[in-house]
């Protein structure tokens, strides 16, 4: 499949600078849209019964004037690159062994690189900001009459934020690799209405995403469907 998206900046990385977390993040009016040429290839293929699929997928994207944010020291900049390119794979399962038992898997890697920048020559070769090398998701969901119950985990890789990627991992500003998991039981109350409770950081994790991360979190909360 071939696809030749268009994405023009928004408002914000055009005209609104402001304070951020850490330090200032800064607007760009002169920065231009980003086209971007995407292609993939991929197979799904089904097992007993269909009780077990397993996908593939290779994809390869080109990028002009990728449209980027790195830091300086602090601070967040954007700026168009001239050129990159996204090459990445991604493989999945899904697994149903039991009417009451779903499990899935899946996996990404990018391998991104900026290729040619005129303003800043130096970052040719280098990978794009702000983008996970590895992505891992893991997850089970049990379900009996009117209680479901499910266990997520979620694993980020290496996350460059500086330009040159020359970051320190698992400190402030800057992003630790590392697994996240979460759990959620749902009820259901009757036909049009359930209640859920979900603890997010399961383990409290100690974790920094640019800042410090989330601790562990309780959630609970209650739907109505009509």
């Amino acid at each position: 499949m071939q696809e030749e998206p268009f994405r023009a900046p928004t408002l914000y990385e055009l005209f609104r600078t402001y304070q951020g977390r850490i330090g200032m993040v800064y607007s760009n009016p002169g920065i231009e849209p980003e086209i971007l040429w995407n292609y993939e290839i991929g197979v799904d293929q089904y097992f007993f019964d269909r009780g077990l699929k397993l996908s593939a997928t290779c994809f390869h994207t080109d990028i002009d004037d990728l449209i980027y944010s790195y830091k300086i020291g602090d601070d967040s900049y954007r700026d168009n690159a001239g050129e990159a390119r996204i090459n990445g794979i991604e493989l999945g399962a899904f697994a149903r062994p039991f009417d009451w038992l779903n499990l899935w898997g899946n996996y990404t890697y990018n391998d991104s690189k900026i290729k040619k920048n005129d303003h800043g020559p130096e970052m040719e070769g280098k990978r794009i900001t702000g983008m996970p090398v590895r992505t891992i998701n893991l997850g089970t969901e049990i379900s009996y009459k009117w209680i479901t119950a499910s266990l997520m985990g979620r694993y980020l890789g290496r996350i460059y934020q500086q330009k040159y990627n020359d970051d320190i991992d698992d400190v402030y500003g800057a992003n630790t690799k590392c697994w996240l998991w979460e759990t959620k039981l749902t009820v259901s109350l009757w036909k049009h209405a359930e209640v859920s409770f979900s603890v997010e950081n399961l383990f409290d994790r100690e974790y920094f995403d640019y800042s410090i991360g989330k601790e562990r979190s309780y959630f609970v909360e209650m739907s109505l469907k009509w």
